[in-house]
């Protein structure tokens, strides 16, 4: 049995129909900058990490030049100290 199309609603006065549903572009737009604020504001964290990373690379490398993972337990051991 074939589904007919729902009959056509027509505004007979009274009340206003509802306005439409506001768009919410402004909140993905404000979800955004601050995500742009927190990115900012963690730079100088990730800078000391990197710095912290790097320092702690080198010293495992100074003490075991041969590798392997005694390098990679100074390393880790480093790592977490800090």
């Amino acid at each position: 049995m074939p589904l007919n199309p729902p009959p056509h609603i027509e505004h007979t006065g009274g009340a206003e129909p509802a306005a439409p549903a506001t768009s919410t572009a402004a909140a993905p737009r404000t979800r955004a900058a601050e995500g742009q604020v927190d990115r900012q504001q963690q730079i100088p964290e990730r800078q000391k990490l990197a710095q912290k990373y790097a320092a702690c690379q080198q010293q495992a490398a100074k003490v075991h030049p041969e590798g392997r993972a005694e390098l990679v337990k100074a390393y880790t051991a480093c790592i977490q100290a800090k």
